[in-house]
């Protein structure tokens, strides 16, 4: 049985106690901006692209993007009421947010989809059925990218794990990738240590004989 609703009720309930702060999404040291490096890169470099911030929170996604000025059609999603309804009235009517159901796929396709923290926490009490939904929303966020889905995971290599905490494997990350038919990726354990990052480009397509991508998106 998932426990979507548990979530939920977890971010509003710390959403009404800290406030518009990193502490209500559950990331009281902050740090976003070290997230937001390999996506901020890719918007730079390929400006007014439009991209999905799927589990937006707060939309500090945003916020970050206008502070560097990247241009770029900005979208977020997420499960948690609270969050939309603040991010509504805070950020530039240029941004879009909605409330998702967690359980539905998305019907939009965006150029790039980022999704960090959405994953942290296991979604049911059975290990296999949790790790099974990452699979699932994870191919449908690739459904929604036309380019690149940058997605943030808990690493495995931690020496302590909360309770309710969910750490993804590499090798069954890139397993599932394997199964799509997916061979041009970029994993990051750099950006923070307790973290890894993986950039999913789906333009994957060689162009012969020299034996390289045929672009660079």
């Amino acid at each position: 049985m998932n426990q979507f609703d548990q979530i939920r009720d977890l971010y509003t309930s710390s959403h009404r106690r800290h406030g518009d702060s990193s502490a209500a999404m559950l990331t009281p040291k902050g740090r976003h901006s070290l997230r937001y490096g390999p996506v901020t890169e890719y918007l730079l470099m390929y400006p007014n692209k439009s991209i999905l911030d799927y589990g937006c929170g707060l939309g500090f996604l945003k916020s970050h993007l206008d502070a560097h000025g990247v241009s770029a059609d900005y979208t977020g999603m997420d499960i948690t009421h609270s969050f939309i309804e603040s991010c509504r009235r805070r950020q530039s009517s240029a941004a879009r947010f909605e409330l998702v159901d967690p359980l539905k796929p998305i019907q939009e396709k965006f150029d790039a989809v980022f999704c960090s923290g959405v994953f942290n926490i296991v979604t049911s009490s059975d290990p296999i059925e949790s790790i099974s939904y990452v699979r699932l929303r994870l191919e449908q966020l690739l459904v929604s990218t036309k380019e690149v889905l940058f997605c943030d995971f808990l690493s495995p290599l931690v020496d302590f794990k909360q309770g309710e905490a969910q750490h993804m494997d590499f090798g069954t990350v890139l397993g599932w990738l394997k199964e799509w038919g997916l061979r041009r990726f970029v994993i990051r354990h750099d950006l923070l240590p307790y973290e890894f990052m993986i950039a999913i480009y789906k333009n994957d397509q060689i162009k012969k004989p020299e034996n390289i991508y045929e672009s660079q998106m």
